[in-house]
């Protein structure tokens, strides 16, 4: 009998994939794990294997389409079976796939969201007026899913401010993402507060639209949802950089081979230290405090279309070669989206570092659950009082975001400070 193949979740937060590369084409046969096609993620390219024997019957999606999780992207089957039931929506699927209540097949077009811009007039008002009366049941109540409330109110969001695209303009899932990644519709207005006109810029010769990569997606999704979530501060002192380019220099020397950079002693400095401060291993979880035993940091790489952060694991037991080879064979991995989950979660911390172009000071914005990051700038030659006496010296911030649910001020400020002394002694992220 022929099956469904439909788009699998291959990430925790994979909510459609984009088909890179078919590795089996039509007619040809299939055996139980064989790798289907090469799938483009949100964090990676990776491949989906078959859960069936048989024979490519159909190949549903294109080679560089977007499809979303639970999608049909092909059939397999007996050699020479009619597929046109499945077609139409009917056998069974091998991967069934869980869908947001009151959700329907996606609609031509993107839905939209209601910003309520100066009223239209005639029949767009009219026509307005009825779509929106759509979405509201009896007594003028929002009809919407559960997860859909929950999500807006989690992103504060107003429902009334939207336009559903599911059965009798229900707001389902998709609604309310397409409200968060467009920045989002006001939070309520006390009544009889002045509303601004929302403000559109119509099309100029030479625009083009950039097509959304599901990483890009994702990025935009939870960093909205870290500065609406996450009350941070941070703080930021300075750093004597000679001690630490000194180290580098040293170990450079004895294993030129490995490209040690100050990046990978910071690495160091932030597991050992991370190791003594637990409050900066503690993450929020779903409403609950979970304390992390070990010192695995990420790190922020920079890739065409994103930024990922693959794990240094347990980098509090490893010296700064090791982090220095693992760190680029990973760097490596993410720029040819071949990372794995395992390869992107479990951080304790993260690092970004934008010293290399030239930026000073910058503060990074937290990646949950993690509850800081440690943002690093230039060295840069200023004047620097050393024993008395004012002398050219190199130095650089450090600036330290931290989630103010786990971490208080002087906790935060305690960490900095062992860490700015540790990177000023580096023979001191040794013990």
């Amino acid at each position: 009998m022929a099956q469904k193949i439909e788009l699998l979740q291959l990430s925790p937060t994979m909510e459609e994939g984009t088909i890179v590369k078919w590795l089996k084409k039509e007619g040809e046969k299939v055996s139980a794990g064989d790798a289907l096609a090469e799938i483009e993620t949100d964090k990676a390219v990776m491949e989906q294997e078959a859960f069936d024997d048989g024979t490519m019957l159909k190949i549903v999606a294109e080679e560089g389409s977007a499809v979303k999780v639970g999608s049909l992207i092909a059939v397999v089957g007996e050699k020479g079976e009619d597929v046109s039931s499945l077609m139409n929506g009917g056998g069974a699927s091998s991967a069934p796939a869980a869908k947001d209540e009151g959700a329907v097949e996606k609609p031509t077009g993107t839905p939209k969201v209601n910003f309520k811009p100066e009223p239209p007039s005639g029949d767009e008002a009219t026509a307005s007026l009825k779509t929106m009366e759509a979405s509201r049941g009896e007594g003028g109540r929002v009809l919407a899913s559960p997860l859909a409330r929950k999500m807006a109110e989690d992103a504060g969001l107003n429902l009334s401010d939207m336009t559903g695209s599911g059965p009798h303009g229900r707001i389902v899932k998709r609604d309310v993402e397409s409200a968060i990644e467009s920045g989002g519709a006001a939070a309520p207005v006390a009544e009889g507060a002045p509303q601004a006109a929302a403000l559109t810029v119509g099309p100029q010769e030479g625009d083009e639209e950039v097509p959304l990569s599901g990483m890009r997606k994702t990025i935009a999704r939870r960093l909205v949802q870290s500065r609406q979530d996450v009350p941070s501060f941070t703080l930021t002192v300075e750093v004597d950089a000679e001690p630490l380019q000194k180290g580098v220099a040293r170990v450079r020397e004895a294993y030129p081979e490995e490209k040690v950079t100050v990046t990978h002693f910071i690495i160091k400095a932030m597991a050992s230290t991370v190791m003594r401060h637990e409050w900066l291993r503690t993450q929020w979880v779903d409403g609950k405090m979970v304390r992390r035993n070990h010192g695995s940091i990420s790190c922020a790489v920079a890739i065409e279309d994103g930024l990922l952060t693959p794990v240094i694991r347990n980098a509090h037991g490893k010296g700064v070669v090791q982090i220095a080879r693992e760190l680029r064979e990973l760097a490596g991995l993410a720029r040819e989206r071949k990372l794995g989950e395992q390869d992107l979660t479990g951080g304790v911390q993260t690092l970004s570092n934008l010293g290399m172009y030239g930026i000073d000071q910058f503060d990074a914005i937290i990646n949950p659950p993690e509850a800081s990051i440690l943002a690093v700038g230039a060295v840069a030659e200023k004047p620097v009082v050393k024993n008395g006496e004012l002398v050219a010296g190199k130095v650089f911030n450090i600036s330290l975001s931290c989630d103010h649910r786990v971490v208080d001020g002087a906790v935060g400020a305690a960490y900095l400070k062992d860490l700015k002394t540790a990177l000023e002694d580096p023979l001191l992220i040794l013990v």
